[in-house]
């Protein structure tokens, strides 16, 4: 039995290699990246708010957004049940919870020390920002109370001393990504 074939189309014309071809969005045009490898430990209560990781980025474009990508990881000690954390862009809160009630508006988090103290709890979070910007933008991640009680929080590693079998430091991580719009 033979099959007919039909006219094969052309080719399309090609672009310079690694160059976004006109009209093409959503291309990752640039990536920022801040990983933090050693570990510590912040008296957290009240409103404090710590900035435990960041990164910079400067758009090519207005009509860019930026991919932001989290990864975190901590213990908390002391009467300390819990800690959250807040998405920033500059020194104002993205990609944050509405208010509802007496809660605590967070972006991510809520960690539940385990009864043992050998356990460390893994956040990873992602958010698209429209920054309409082409300054330089500083992405970060505050750690704060989230029962406002009062405690520590041990970033990077258990709430142990890093001294036996048991124990184990982490790695987390902030990265950006500019996608043409």
């Amino acid at each position: 039995i033979r099959v007919p074939r039909g006219n094969q189309g052309r080719q399309g014309a090609q672009g310079v290699q690694g160059a976004a071809a006109a009209g093409v969005n959503g291309k990752i045009l640039q990536v920022k990246q801040t990983a933090f490898t050693s570990n510590s430990t912040y008296s957290i209560s009240g409103s404090t708010q710590y900035n435990i990781l960041s990164v910079s980025i400067t758009p090519s474009s207005t009509s860019s957004k930026i991919l932001i990508l989290v990864d975190v990881k901590g213990d908390c000690g002391g009467s300390y049940n819990g800690v959250s954390y807040k998405l920033k862009r500059g020194s104002t809160d993205i990609y944050i919870a509405d208010s509802s009630g007496s809660a605590g508006r967070a972006s991510f988090g809520g960690f539940d020390r385990g009864s043992d103290g050998y356990q460390q709890n893994s956040f990873v979070s992602n958010y698209l920002d429209s920054p309409s910007s082409t300054s330089a933008i500083t992405y970060s991640v505050a750690v704060f109370d989230a029962n406002a009680d009062g405690g520590t929080f041990y970033f990077n590693r258990n709430r142990n001393t890093n001294t036996s079998g048991n124990d184990s430091n982490s790695a987390s991580s902030i990265t950006v990504m500019e996608v043409s719009a």
